[in-house]
């Protein structure tokens, strides 16, 4: 994006159309400089009939430099615009609301992992005594599913007691093909992990408009098995980000198939014997117009995720819900200081109200520095609401069960 950005901006001392100011302006938001971009998104809507969607990313730039109150008028003027756009009424919320989001009620535990650097880390999943996670060998793009210039390997490593990582070392080469190798998820009592790949492509294509496929490999006798390619990978679209249930019967993840709100969506397949199901779309409840990425469900059934379409802060949020009857709730922004004005997502909980995940904001090292946060507060956890409770069918200990 900074050699984008170079090229918009030497364009634009000579065209001043909507096209390059656009260009520069989702330049600079991409390099995290919110104030600088939030200058050229408004040079977009003070233009005669400026486009909806410039209008909404102007909102949620303004969002991103702590502006919440004019974003809330910027998204207002997009909503009469779309009424039914599930963003427009998802960030339709008082400034009160974004301004208790950012607060840090009691200060947890929370510090950056010594193991950043400059390089991108992403899609943490418990294994053994640590994690696997995915490093970049540039740091370029946070998304592991369309993202030229970032190349990601899958990586293990050791948690100590300071809850640092130490010894980090790749994966087999069976499980690092000459391609991404990104967000994956590891079931303990199969020895299997799931992970996402880009398919192949042609010669020079590398990082362009890549397709990306979900894969499973088990371990035996301490072996990786060759990868296996997930049922419903297809030619024409995207699965990634997998996460596989602890009963090992749920399979959540993403993709940008036809028949879904827009963007990409969270998906989820179940297995039936040794089938699994055809994927079902989250729905509404979870999934907008923008994109709902790096899904993560715990043994207690609440699904955590990040996406920009639900009323946050800025950038992607993480967000939680949980399935109640035949829906999913109202899902919950976890707020600061998991959530930032910068992308937050890919948490994981390693041990009872502790928990690790990824972030781009500006005072870390890279485009996507690990961070960990230790949630010790009551009011942090997820609550449950009385009917959920008045259900028998339902275990109060297993939903708290994070």
């Amino acid at each position: 994006f900074k050699k984008a950005l170079k090229l918009y901006q030497k364009v634009l001392k000579t065209d001043s159309s909507a096209h390059i100011i656009r260009g520069v302006a989702q330049s600079l938001s991409y390099l995290q400089q919110p104030k600088e971009s939030t200058k050229y998104f408004r040079m977009l809507v003070d233009k005669p009939n400026p486009l909806p969607l410039d209008i909404l990313e102007y909102a949620q730039s303004l969002k991103r430099a702590g502006n919440y109150e004019e974003a809330l008028v910027w998204v207002e003027k997009y909503r009469e615009i779309y009424p039914l756009d599930l963003r427009a009424r998802n960030h339709s919320v008082n400034s009160h609301h974004y301004k208790k989001l950012a607060r840090n009620k009691k200060n947890p535990l929370f510090f950056a992992l010594d193991i950043n650097d400059e390089e991108n880390i992403m899609g943490f999943t418990k294994y053994e005594d640590g994690v696997i996670f995915s490093r970049s060998e540039n740091n370029s793009s946070l998304d592991c599913i369309e993202s030229p210039g970032v190349f990601l390997d899958l990586m293990s490593a050791s948690l100590t007691p300071e809850k640092e990582l130490e010894h980090p070392k790749f994966l087999p080469h069976v499980l690092n093909a000459n391609f991404h190798d990104g967000s994956s998820s590891y079931h303990e009592s199969t020895s299997t992990l799931y992970f996402t790949r880009n398919a192949a492509q042609k010669k020079g294509t590398k990082g362009k408009g890549s397709r990306f496929e979900i894969l499973s490999s088990q371990k035996e006798d301490g072996k990786w098995q060759k990868p296996i390619s997930f049922k419903f990978n297809s030619e024409e679209y995207s699965l990634g980000h997998p996460t596989i249930s602890p009963n090992g019967k749920e399979l959540y993840f993403v993709s940008n198939q036809p028949g879904g709100f827009g963007g990409k969506d969270i998906y989820v397949s179940k297995k039936r014997g040794r089938e699994w199901t055809k994927p079902e779309n989250l729905g509404p409840e979870v999934n907008t117009e923008s994109d709902e990425v790096f899904p993560y469900i715990t043994d207690g059934q609440v699904l955590y995720f990040a996406t920009e379409g639900h009323a946050g802060l800025g950038g992607l949020d993480v967000f939680k819900t949980y399935p109640f009857e035949e829906f999913w709730a109202q899902p919950e922004n976890l707020g600061a200081p998991v959530n930032s004005r910068a992308n937050d997502f890919g948490l994981l909980f390693i041990h009872q109200g502790e928990a690790l995940f990824i972030s781009d904001r500006i005072s870390g090292k890279g485009s996507g520095d690990a961070y960990y946060v230790n949630f010790q507060e009551t009011d942090k956890f997820f609550t449950i609401p009385s009917i959920l409770i008045e259900n028998e069918s339902v275990s109060p200990i297993r939903v708290l069960n994070l």
